[in-house]
């Protein structure tokens, strides 16, 4: 089971890989990505209650 808890600052690595990962997905279908981005909107991950985590519960 999965459950959701707000992201901190131990998940921004985690975060901007998941990014990468997407972006290199969507760049090989030749559309846009957010990889330019990435490590912006990981830090967001920082910032109390801006973003949720996934974590096995």
């Amino acid at each position: 089971m999965f459950t959701m808890r707000p992201t901190t600052a131990a998940d921004i690595l985690a975060v901007e890989t998941m990014i990468l990962a997407r972006s290199a997905w969507l760049e090989d279908r030749g559309l846009p990505s957010w990889r330019e981005n990435a490590a912006d909107l990981a830090d967001q991950a920082e910032k109390s209650g801006s973003a949720t985590a996934r974590v096995r519960g």
